[in-house]
């Protein structure tokens, strides 16, 4: 757009000439297909797949993990996360945060399986009504536990304390019958360890 921009014509008129390129462009990207427009119209599915999915962005799990060992990785991509307002602060939450405060009743799962059968959702209203009080209840009595180690309600595990939102969201088990296919997002996967050695050993 250099042309519109370093021009002779008044400045109104090279904006309103902008403007309807960007306008033009985005019209074009939002085009659909007539076959898509009609299967749209008709109720039909775009697509069809055997298997449900769940998008896994594993370098962020590979990067926790490294900072046990490598506190200052500089090859580490940066932590992407998703800016939340609790308790009156903004906080940032990453997919991670699930599965480090994951429930004590999950704390053997890997993290293929969690990747397939764990949710998070947000607990019920009568749920957080009843935790708000057992919350301030414990305020008064020093010796009751609040490792948050318990189901809160029919089908939902409690987060640990540490996450930003154990109080008011809770870990959803799925039965291996209705387990997702991961789909693994990002770089490209590392070769196995065997894979490596042996093209060492050719090489050589």
């Amino acid at each position: 757009n250099t042309d519109i921009i370093g021009g002779t014509a008044p400045r109104q008129e090279k904006a309103r000439q902008l403007m309807t390129k960007i306008v033009n462009n985005l019209s074009a990207k939002m085009e659909m297909g007539s076959p898509m427009v009609c299967m749209y119209l008709l109720g039909n599915p775009d697509h069809y797949k055997s298997h449900q999915f769940a998008t896994f962005f594993w370098q962020g799990y590979v990067s926790e993990a490294r900072k046990a060992w490598e506190a200052n990785d500089i090859a580490a991509p940066p932590d992407k996360v998703t800016l939340l307002k609790c308790k009156g602060s903004i906080v940032g939450l990453s997919p991670v945060f699930d599965y480090i405060y994951r429930p004590v009743e999950l704390s053997s799962m890997c993290l293929y399986d969690w990747i397939r059968r764990c949710r998070r959702e947000k607990l019920s209203r009568k749920e957080l009504e009843r935790r708000l009080a057992e919350v301030q209840g414990e305020s008064t009595d020093g010796d009751k536990e609040s490792d948050n180690s318990y189901r809160v309600e029919k089908g939902l595990y409690a987060l640990l304390n540490g996450h930003p939102l154990s109080e008011s969201h809770g870990i959803r088990c799925m039965s291996e019958e209705t387990a997702l296919v991961p789909n693994f997002v990002g770089a490209m996967l590392p070769p196995p360890i065997k894979v490596i050695e042996n093209t060492m050993h050719q090489l050589c």
